[in-house]
């Protein structure tokens, strides 16, 4: 549920094209969404940019899913969103492709990465800065995004924003 969620109504009334893995496409697709289906390692060309799936560990929700990350090129910008996953050593060649701008990396712990390992994603990725996200949704994930930009920002010198739910940040 939390992974699916309204994802048919939001892209019926979008008329938005969901961009997934082939399980996650084929089930907005049943529904009457627009989809385009992908799989971890491709990559493909929208007006709009670029977007290349990538390894995430976790569930996907839905039976015989992958859980991907993924990075979108656009605006000049390259942003790497993590998804819902643990640590994984592949995160070291992220940036193969280009300097990945911002990472957008889960710190609650309990059903992804917590903040050390959080820390050590980004040290790995090497992105221009972090934005943290997956905290304070339940109590099991209580992490202090504040706390994590500190550890993040005095272990390995990667700058950390937190944007706070409502708000905005522009790069």
């Amino acid at each position: 549920g939390d992974h699916y969620g309204a994802t048919d109504a939001i892209a019926k009334a979008k008329d938005a094209t969901l961009l997934s893995t082939a399980e996650v496409a084929g089930k907005a697709g049943e529904a009457g969404c627009k989809a385009h289906a992908m799989h971890v390692g491709g990559s493909a060309d929208f007006p709009f940019g670029k977007v290349r799936l990538t390894p995430a560990f976790h569930g996907s929700g839905i039976a015989g899913g992958l859980a991907c990350g993924v990075i979108v090129e656009f605006g000049g910008k390259r942003i790497y969103y993590a998804g819902d996953t643990g640590l994984f050593s592949d995160m070291k060649i992220l940036d193969r492709f280009g300097q990945i701008d911002c990472a957008i990396l889960p710190i609650g712990d309990n059903f992804t990465m917590g903040m050390d390992d959080a820390a050590l994603a980004a040290l790995w990725v090497q992105p221009r800065f972090v934005i943290p996200v997956h905290y304070k949704t339940w109590p099991i994930i209580e992490a202090d995004p504040q706390e994590y930009k500190k550890l993040t920002e005095t272990k390995y010198n990667i700058p950390v924003q937190v944007v706070d739910p409502g708000t905005t940040y522009e790069f």
